[in-house]
């Protein structure tokens, strides 16, 4: 989830269950918690490749939140008295947990398990951005504030919309992959599901490379694109010679990227399912280009729905 939800999450659930015990305090430790995880994007300083490879990264480890925690509640202990050490490790713990239950539900990927194994868990019931749990969310938060008195209450119908709308989603999901006869290799939100949560992507492979189907549940209609591509292992052979290349192998979980030759070398131009707003539109997202020795001449990024992208140039 974006930062946004993950602050009203926390904010929305403390002042209901900590703050009549702990007072404003622990809103503070809770809500804070919630949002800190995303501090470790300030890696895109380094560049793509290092966001990509590290991009809910540690910092999401389910391994490694006890320890974060414990440092956020060194630092809170300095500021608050009144609230024992082992009662602000385990408020600041809960809000960590709380948002990596947030970004677990999408299909960004987390790699939970970090530095046992990289792979990047996902729910896949919605995006990054998600009106139907922000929203629900941000009208508990109002509320709370108006009328202090019902900040239980508030919450309980809040969050309660916010998983009534992901059990929905869950339903959808399935029933999307059921409209989808023969193995998936996964079945994914649409990329403006957080408008339209009829909307799913199914994905499968077959000899020239990806079948991806775009699903409109509520009508129960299936448009079929069939898109040449590298296989992981192919594509992992193409990339070597690029940093780039190297990380967007790491992060990425539906790649579709196709390998061309040309004049001055070789090209790779793809993209990644999750983010990718039609199918076929290869190359909207990733660029490298190689001269005949393999020396990338130069490497491009794009991230995220049309827009709003990120980009990194180099040459090596």
């Amino acid at each position: 989830m974006e930062l946004f939800t993950h602050a009203l999450s926390g904010l929305v659930l403390s002042r209901a269950a900590l703050e009549p015990e702990l007072g404003t305090p622990a809103v503070w430790v809770f809500t804070v918690a919630t949002v800190i995880p995303d501090a470790e994007s300030v890696v895109a300083a380094l560049g793509m490749p290092a966001y990509l490879k590290h991009h809910r990264g540690l910092s999401h480890s389910l391994l490694f939140t006890p320890l974060l925690a414990l440092g956020l509640a060194g630092v809170w202990a300095l500021i608050f008295d009144g609230i024992s050490f082992g009662t602000l490790w385990a408020v600041a713990l809960g809000g960590l947990l709380l948002h990596l239950l947030l970004d677990w539900v999408n299909s960004y990927g987390t790699q939970l398990l970090l530095p046992l194994s990289h792979r990047h868990f996902a729910l896949d019931l919605d995006i990054i951005i998600d009106l139907w749990v922000f929203l629900p969310l941000l009208a508990a938060g109002v509320i709370q504030q108006v009328w202090p008195a019902h900040t239980g209450l508030t919450a309980a119908i809040g969050l309660g919309l916010c998983a009534c709308g992901l059990v929905l989603r869950a339903v959808l999901r399935a029933r999307a992959g059921a409209l989808v006869p023969g193995e998936r290799l996964g079945v994914l939100p649409g990329l403006w599901t957080m408008l339209h949560p009829f909307s799913w992507r199914v994905v499968q492979r077959d000899a020239q490379g990806l079948v991806v189907h775009d699903v409109f549940t509520g009508r129960g209609v299936v448009r079929t694109t069939e898109v040449p591509c590298l296989s992981p292992e192919a594509l992992h052979r193409a990339a070597q010679g690029s940093r780039l290349g190297r990380a967007f192998v790491y992060w990425s979980r539906f790649p579709c990227v196709r390998e061309e030759r040309t004049e001055q070398g070789r090209r790779l131009i793809g993209t990644d399912l999750r983010f990718a707003a039609s199918p076929d539109a290869a190359g909207t997202a990733l660029h490298i280009e190689f001269d005949p020795q393999g020396r990338v001449v130069r490497e491009s990024f794009r991230f995220g729905p049309p827009g709003r992208s990120e980009r990194a140039e180099s040459k090596e």
